[in-house]
């Protein structure tokens, strides 16, 4: 229930907190921004919202990339992959 307590909108495709787990379950790999084999709030989840808050270069990077086990580690490569999750 914290899953969508409050979080959920009208027309929603995904309404439960079971539909939206698995959803998350099937696309790990792609929420897994740094690519080290891990989906954290405070890598992967700062880097989608400095990203989708227009942040570019070092200012996307700097402090929220897990520099030791990350397989996309700098500004250019996360800012390719970025885009491509939001076409």
């Amino acid at each position: 229930a914290a899953l969508v307590d409050g979080a959920i909108g009208p027309g929603c495709g995904r309404c439960s907190a079971a539909a939206i787990e698995t959803w998350l379950a099937e696309v790990f790999a792609e929420i897994d921004i740094d690519g080290n084999g891990r989906v954290d709030p405070l890598t992967d989840g700062v880097l989608v919202l400095r990203f989708l808050l227009g942040l570019r270069g070092a200012a996307l990077v700097t402090g929220a990339v897990d520099l030791a086990g990350c397989t996309r580690c700098d500004a250019p490569t996360l800012e390719i992959f970025l885009w491509g999750l939001s076409v």
